[in-house]
């Protein structure tokens, strides 16, 4: 289906994985930018744990002026990377295709979003 939408999409992007093939680094990268988020609304970052691990396990923060910046704790990852999986793709349906370089092809983006959802991971 990738393939159909960009032709040539491997020379921008690394081959698709299923979740259990991410390695320890990108699930952290996709916890980090999937579970913590800036909110214009509450003007704080909003972070949200997986069911059934407590907040305080996955999180840590520093404190900048009166601002706490949220990010997954350093060792959560290796610490719960079963629970973690079966929490995020309980039926083994996710995917995800991390790109090569910082800035791949826009209006190729554009066209991948129709059929998948991007999280812009760094």
């Amino acid at each position: 289906m990738i393939e159909e939408v960009y032709p040539g999409y491997l020379n921008e992007y690394s081959g698709l994985k299923s979740t259990s093939e991410l390695s320890n680094e990108e699930i952290d990268t996709y916890l980090n930018f999937a579970n913590t988020y800036w909110s214009n609304d509450a003007q704080d970052v909003i972070a949200v744990p997986i069911e059934g691990i407590p907040y305080d396990e996955m999180f840590e923060g520093d404190k900048i002026g009166r601002r706490t910046f949220l990010y997954i704790k350093t060792d959560f990852v290796e610490k719960y990377r079963d629970k973690i999986i079966k929490a995020l793709d309980p039926n083994d349906t996710m995917f995800f295709l991390f790109s090569k370089a910082e800035n791949p092809n826009w209006e190729m983006q554009e066209e991948l979003m129709e059929i998948m959802e991007r999280y812009h991971l760094g």
